[in-house]
C-alpha cells in the first residue's frame, strides 16, 4: 500500500501520500461523475483496474518490490491523465491539471540539478567508479591485479569500470590476481562484521604497506601496491568469488 501510494504515483507526488490520496480522488471522482462513453473515461478505467488490480495481487507476494517491478504500471497513469488535458472535456480539468503540470516541471529541473552535484560524488555513480577505473589503471605497463572490498563481495560496480578502463587503455585487468602493479579498492560496507584491514591481511594476503593511497568520494579508497615476485607468488585465499562475472 505504501509504494502504490508513493513510487508508484512518483512522477505525479513526488513519493508524498497526501498528494498521492488527492490524485486518486481526482480520479475516483472522474470516473463516477465524468463525461461517459468517451475514450478518456474508457482509458482512466482500464487503467485503475490494472494500477488497482496490480497492487492487489502484490498482497500474495512476499519479496521485495522492485521500482522496475512496477514502473510500467506507473506509466498507464500518465498516458491517461495527458489523455484527459488534451481531450475536450470540462475546462476546469485544466485547473486541476495545471499544479501537476507545475510539479513536474519543477521536479524535472531539480533532477537536472541534482544529477549535476550526483556525477562524480555518489557512490552509485557510474562517472566515480569510471574516474576510480581509469585513474589506477592508465598509467599502469602491462597486466595489473586488483581486489574490491566491498558489501557484495563481488564488486560489480567496480569491476564493470576497471575492465571498461583496462580496455580502453590495453591493460589486462585481472581481478583477484597479484600482479606488479596491485590495486585494493575499498568501499565502504553496511555490514559491521567486515573489516578491510583483515580482509587484507587474512584473504589478499597482503601486508606490506602501500605505494600510494588515493581518496574518493564517499569514503572510497584505492591503496596501490607494488609487489615483487616473492609477493606476488603468496595464494590468495580460496573463498574469494572469482567465477561469477557480469550477471
Amino acid at each position: 500500500l505504501h509504494l502504490a501510494l508513493t513510487s508508484g504515483l512518483y512522477d505525479f507526488t513526488g513519493g508524498t501520500i497526501l498528494a498521492a490520496l488527492g490524485v486518486l480522488l481526482f480520479f475516483a471522482w472522474y470516473l463516477l461523475y465524468g463525461k461517459r462513453r468517451t475514450n478518456e473515461h474508457t482509458g482512466l478505467k482500464i487503467c485503475m483496474i490494472f494500477y488497482i488490480g496490480f497492487w492487489l495481487t502484490t498482497l500474495i507476494y512476499g519479496g521485495m518490490m522492485w521500482p522496475f517491478y512496477h514502473w510500467p504500471i506507473a506509466l498507464m497513469t500518465i498516458i491517461v491523465f495527458s489523455g484527459i488535458v488534451t481531450s475536450n472535456a470540462r475546462k476546469f480539468i485544466w485547473i486541476m491539471a495545471v499544479p501537476f503540470i507545475v510539479i513536474m516541471l519543477f521536479r524535472q529541473v531539480n533532477t537536472v540539478r541534482d544529477s549535476y552535484a550526483f556525477s562524480d560524488a555518489s557512490s552509485v555513480s557510474w562517472k566515480l567508479y569510471r574516474t576510480i577505473g581509469e585513474n589506477s589503471i592508465k598509467q599502469q605497463r602491462g597486466d595489473t591485479g586488483y581486489f574490491v572490498f566491498n558489501t557484495d563481495l563481488v564488486g560489480y560496480t567496480v569491476r564493470y569500470a576497471v575492465e571498461y578502463a583496462g580496455m580502453k587503455n590495453s591493460v589486462d585487468a585481472l581481478y583477484n590476481t597479484k600482479k606488479e602493479n596491485t590495486f585494493l579498492i575499498e568501499l565502504p560496507v553496511s555490514d559491521p562484521g567486515l573489516d578491510f584491514e583483515w580482509w587484507r591481511k587474512n584473504m589478499v594476503r597482503i601486508t606490506k604497506k602501500p605505494q600510494k593511497i588515493t581518496h574518493y568520494p564517499s569514503d572510497i579508497r584505492v591503496y596501490h601496491y607494488t609487489l615483487n615476485r616473492i609477493e606476488q607468488n603468496i595464494v590468495t585465499d580460496d573463498s574469494l568469488t572469482n567465477n561469477l562475472l557480469f550477471r
